[in-house]
């Protein structure tokens, strides 16, 4: 180990680090997981679903039924809208006229080739 990293280990504790990378959302220690406060074994006991632990993980609080129904029912329906929709139909051209697919994926409904617009 170099001296400076010897000197920085010396002036940073455990805890100052442990503290650095604590959250609101997860708390792992030996023997112990718990997600926003709630052990991972009654969350598993539960039978707590995928959408109710998306809902636990960004809001922090446990889904009411009609909340968690209303985020699977946003989460199906972004999925996938089919080939058929305009945005993908206008990427699948804009692949085969050769773009590439940075191009493909982000040219906005735009014809291939055409300069995008200036905004503002």
């Amino acid at each position: 180990m170099t001296d400076a990293r010897q000197r920085a280990k010396d002036q940073i504790s455990l805890d100052q680090v442990t503290d650095w990378w604590s959250t609101a959302i997860s708390d792992i220690e030996p023997g112990v997981i718990r997600l926003r406060g709630y052990p991972i074994e009654q969350l598993l006991r539960t039978r707590t679903s995928f959408v109710e632990m998306i809902w636990l993980m960004l809001r922090g609080e446990v889904a009411e039924p009609a909340q968690a129904s209303l985020l699977e029912l946003a989460l199906v329906a972004a999925v996938d809208h089919g080939p058929q929709a305009p945005s993908i139909a206008a990427a699948r051209m804009a692949m085969t006229c050769g773009v590439g697919i940075n191009n493909a994926v982000g040219h906005r409904g735009e014809p291939p080739g055409r300069r995008p617009r200036r905004r503002g």
